[in-house]
């Protein structure tokens, strides 16, 4: 039997968010004519950090429970949560931990087949970013891929973002996820989103005076969004404009 206690215990120190990610020095580039935002570094993939995206708390949670509890056997996952990432493009990232091998030996797959019967073996869904040791079948989760022990997975540092998408940043006091949105009719060029559990979500600008009410508890947030809109931007040049 796998333990969930351990697991539970190894997890509970994580924390889903990434609003300390101007303090590292990034840069910010714009590109007006191709309408993309790119942030430099975005992720930083450390496998011993406790704090960042839902896949640096996949990766890091990886890590440790390999060493921790060798005798399990951990896939990586990315899929759908029940609660913020539902959407079929959406992604998030999570962990399934069984005893045995859940894809005879394959190491990396998205076929609807495989992932069927990887998931009837009846795994456990470790989730870093929402604090979540559950069995699958309770669990409401959804799968799109399958990345097994020994599959390398390649990482970048850096995001590139176009117009109208963006990236959560993590849970605010409310227990709403909180998303940067790239919005080149914004003056700030991104806005911020507040998406609540299964409800509709608020679209504010960077300089929107409700802000701060609505962030009263979330000092974090508040020096997050008042960075942002002092960082300087960078404009990049694609072709010659003479």
């Amino acid at each position: 039997m796998v333990d969930t206690n351990g697991l539970n215990d190894l997890i509970s120190k994580y924390e889903y968010g990434q609003f300390n990610i101007l303090d590292n020095g990034m840069n910010i580039t714009y590109n007006p004519e191709m309408k993309q935002v790119e942030f430099e570094p975005f992720y930083h993939f450390d496998p011993h950090s406790t704090k960042g995206s839902c896949s640096e708390l996949m990766n890091a949670a990886y890590v440790e429970i390999r060493e921790r509890f060798p005798e399990y056997h951990v896939t990586r996952v990315i899929g759908n949560d029940p609660d913020f990432f539902t959407d079929k493009k959406a992604m998030h990232c999570f962990l399934f931990v069984s005893e045995e091998d859940l894809m005879n030996k394959q190491l990396y797959t998205e076929d609807f087949s495989t992932i069927r019967k990887a998931i009837s073996k009846k795994p456990l869904i470790v989730d870093p970013s929402f604090h979540k040791v559950v069995p699958y079948a309770d669990s409401g989760y959804r799968v799109q891929r399958l990345f097994n022990t020994g599959c390398d997975i390649s990482y970048s540092h850096n995001a590139v973002f176009d117009n109208y998408c963006g990236a959560p940043l993590g849970i605010d006091s409310h227990g709403d996820l909180v998303h940067l949105i790239i919005n080149f009719h914004s003056p700030y060029l991104m806005d911020i989103v507040v998406q609540p559990s299964k409800k509709p979500i608020s679209h504010y600008q960077l300089d929107d005076p409700e802000l701060k009410d609505r962030f009263s508890k979330d000092p974090n947030i508040m020096k997050f969004i008042d960075l942002l809109k002092g960082r300087e931007k960078t404009r990049k040049i694609t072709h010659c404009d003479c």
